[in-house]
């Protein structure tokens, strides 16, 4: 499997996260959107992963916390000149703390991205789970399913 690239982005709040390094916990789910109609997709695996009993936001870490959820929106590095309008406008749309500490936004090569993780299709979101180093040890493409599911809790349980 593939691996997380060391990377430098941000969370919706502007709090620098820096990859693998700021990893919170010992497993983490990452949903990660390439366009802007992949959030639906995003949310739905968030939810689905949340009625699963994962932690949805670093805002509710406990000390005995294990796995949780981050949404990773990856963006053309081209586009961080407009970050301050593109994440300024997802916070401005959001607004709940819950899930502005979630987000993290990337503005880096997306085929470096995914060529470094393992994902072979940018047109639709991959979700993946990573152990605290930043090896990613399941990743499926697309909408959730059962199966895509049950993938993402074994590889979480590992």
């Amino acid at each position: 499997m593939g691996r997380l690239p060391a990377i430098t982005g941000q969370n919706l709040l502007g709090e620098a996260k820096r990859l693998p390094t700021d990893l919170p916990v010992e497993r983490v789910v990452i949903v990660a959107a390439f366009l802007r109609r992949h959030q639906a997709a995003v949310d739905r695996w968030i939810t689905a992963l949340a009625k699963e009993g994962i932690c949805d936001s670093p805002l509710y870490l406990k000390p005995e916390t294990q796995r949780i959820v981050l949404e990773f929106p990856v963006m053309d590095p081209r586009a961080r000149f407009f970050r301050k309008f593109i994440d300024g406008g997802m916070a401005a749309s959001i607004k709940k703390a819950q899930v502005l500490t979630r987000t993290w936004t990337f503005y880096t090569p997306v085929d470096n991205f995914c060529d470094s993780t393992g994902i072979v299709d940018r047109k639709q979101i991959a979700t993946m789970v990573c152990d605290r180093a930043g090896n990613v040890l399941a990743l499926t493409p697309g909408e959730i399913t059962r199966e895509k599911l049950d993938l993402i809790l074994e590889a979480l349980s590992r």
